[in-house]
C-alpha cells in the first residue's frame, strides 16, 4: 500500500532529484536569512527555505491555500486523461510544432 501526501496539506515542489513535499502550514525561513551575508538575485528576494525530509528547498511561498475548486480541477484533468487513454490506448499529446522534424528544421 502506498503512502500518498494529501496535496490540501501539503505542496508538492519539483527539485532537481525528484519531488518535495512541504506541508501547506510551514512557514519556512526568509532566504536572506538562510544565507546570511550573502547578496541574492533579484528573483529570489521573497523566496523561502523550507526544511522537507531530504534537505532545504528553496521556492516561493503557497500562493493560493488549495481549495475545493483545485480538487475539482485535478480530478476533471485526471478523467480526461483516463477517458483519453481509455480510447486510444495510450497518452499523446501533440507539441504542433511548425516546420521541425526529428532531424532538426526543415
Amino acid at each position: 500500500m502506498t503512502n500518498r501526501i494529501d496535496p490540501k496539506t501539503h505542496r508538492f515542489i519539483q527539485t532537481r532529484t525528484g519531488t518535495a513535499a512541504v506541508s501547506r502550514d510551514q512557514q519556512g525561513t526568509p532566504l536572506n536569512a538562510f544565507f546570511q551575508n550573502a547578496e541574492l538575485p533579484k528573483h529570489l528576494e521573497k523566496s523561502v527555505v523550507y526544511q522537507t525530509e531530504n534537505g532545504p528547498v528553496i521556492a516561493k511561498p503557497d500562493p493560493v491555500p488549495w481549495n475545493e475548486q483545485h480538487s475539482e480541477r485535478a480530478r476533471d484533468h485526471a478523467n480526461s486523461l483516463k477517458e483519453l487513454i481509455g480510447s486510444k490506448g495510450y497518452y499523446r499529446k501533440n507539441l504542433n510544432l511548425p516546420n521541425v522534424s526529428a532531424y532538426g528544421s526543415k
